[in-house]
């Protein structure tokens, strides 16, 4: 099977071009090795056969030792992971192929969740306009009336999380790469849990019921958020109906009605089917000779991290209400690893980590019917 190629990222500028490209190569080989992505530099494919040893040699030889070659091969390792550039090679196949895994996915979730980025950890407060937001008629020589922005009291900070792999130092001398080759989609498929199971977890705390906002209110209540039906039904365009007209009859803070259009029917694989036919179908179901309302009424979503198999969700249209924010550290948006060389064990320690976190909104722009 031919390698797959895919853009490396990696741009050699300045410095020492030779040591540069030289480094790149071998980074691209390791790549090839470990993941199968096809070198882009002539010195990677000619390199993509070598060894961990041979790199290690290679990155000794860049850093002007004299003896590499009368080095037996625990030296070798030792010497090149204490000394020379070599961890950090490593440690970059890992961090451009979790990255390219990690960027390439994307999530049902951030479809209707909008997009923060963080300076810092400290908390992220909502602000809204305090009232009417309805422009008032000037009359000659009057005064623009200011609207005065307020914190609603929902807040949320980024949190760390993250875990590390080590590749020993048996691992390197019997050239065993297979640390990089199991690990890369093992983490990259578990920030992808991990971040899905963050926002999921906003809508089914508190029993399914939702995060408690500011309001002192969960998530999902019939009485005061009119976004809930708490006895269940099974999808059908009776119910598609009460949804979308309890949506689009929700009112702003200032108790007037707001613009927002119900896009969105959020289901799990167990209701994919069906919603599919309700959706998409032509006719009313059981009604040969009826046009159906509800075609192409929303976009379905199947995200098989929700948990229950009967739960279903209409939600709004993002760009016309926040609904769910996350929030990533400015130029850490994705997955960042960082490396080490142990003295004590010779181990070399790759960890990887991301920040990220996810908050509530608005509840208005969300309805959920736990089914039947």
């Amino acid at each position: 099977q031919a390698p797959i190629k895919i853009n490396s990222g990696v741009k050699v500028t300045g410095g020492n071009d030779e040591k540069d490209v030289k480094i790149r190569g071998i980074e691209e080989a390791l790549s090839t090795r470990a993941f199968g992505i096809a070198p882009e530099t002539d010195y990677g494919k000619s390199h993509v056969h070598d060894t961990l040893i041979d790199h290690a040699r290679a990155f000794l030889t860049m850093s002007g030792e004299a003896s590499v070659m009368s080095m037996g091969r625990d030296e070798l390792i030792k010497r090149a992971m204490g000394s020379t550039d070599f961890p950090i090679a490593l440690a970059n196949v890992l961090n451009k192929t979790l990255k390219s895994r990690f960027t390439a996915a994307e999530p049902v979730w951030r479809k209707f969740a909008t997009k923060v980025s963080a300076n810092d950890f400290k908390a992220i407060a909502s602000v809204r306009v305090d009232g009417s937001f309805v422009p008032e008629e000037l009359t000659e020589g009057g005064e623009y009336k200011e609207k005065v922005f307020k914190e609603t009291g929902d807040s949320f900070g980024l949190k760390t999380f993250g875990e590390k792999i080590s590749l020993t130092r048996k691992m390197m001398i019997n050239d065993d790469l297979s640390a990089f080759t199991n690990s890369a989609p093992l983490f990259a498929n578990g920030f992808m849990r991990l971040q899905a199971g963050i926002v999921y977890g906003l809508l089914t705390m508190n029993s399914g019921l939702g995060r408690q906002l500011a309001d002192g209110v969960k998530l999902f209540n019939a009485a005061t958020h009119k976004n809930y039906v708490s006895s269940g039904t099974v999808m059908s365009l009776t119910a598609f109906n009460l949804a979308k007209v309890a949506m689009r009859r929700q009112l702003g803070l200032d108790g007037q009605p707001i613009q927002i259009t119900p896009m969105y029917l959020l289901v799990p694989p167990e209701l994919e089917t069906l919603a599919t036919q309700l959706i998409n179908s032509t006719i009313t179901p059981n009604e040969t000779n009826q046009a159906n309302p509800f075609k192409g009424a929303f976009q379905i979503l199947v995200d098989p991290y929700l948990t229950s198999a009967t739960n279903w969700y209409i939600i709004a249209n993002p760009a016309e209400i926040d609904i769910i924010k996350y929030a990533t550290l400015n130029g850490q948006e994705g997955i960042f690893t960082e490396q080490r060389y142990n003295f004590d064990n010779d181990n070399l320690e790759i960890k990887v980590r991301n920040d990220f976190n996810a908050t509530i909104e608005e509840f208005r722009g969300i309805y959920k019917n736990v089914g039947a």
